[in-house]
């Protein structure tokens, strides 16, 4: 899953986590194709973060790992970071859905 619904989303008020789906880097991926990917959670009272990596496109190997996180703070602030994204050119025949849009 690179993109996270409300049912994922427990951080973040209730009243609008059931308004959005949520996609940091929305692609063809899949953490069980090397064992040195990872999908980690971490959270407190202040913010939940989703992180996925190492992570590679699924019978992509060959572009490169990417590692990306999405942090839901309290404050219902949502935030994207990239770590790892691999050359641009590499990614012309793949496309990526990134944003936040509302659930229907």
């Amino acid at each position: 899953v690179n993109f996270l619904d409300e049912s994922m989303i427990s951080g973040m008020k209730k009243h609008v986590r059931y308004l959005m789906s949520v996609s940091p880097l929305n692609g063809e991926f899949n953490p069980g194709q090397s064992d040195s990917s990872h999908v980690h959670v971490f959270k407190n009272d202040s913010i939940e973060i989703i992180q996925w990596d190492n992570v590679y496109l699924t019978n992509r190997t060959e572009i490169g790992s990417y590692t990306f996180q999405v942090q839901f703070w309290s404050n219902d602030d949502i935030i994207f970071a990239y770590k790892s994204v691999p050359s641009l050119d590499a990614q012309k025949t793949v496309g990526f859905i990134v944003g936040i849009s509302a659930a229907y």
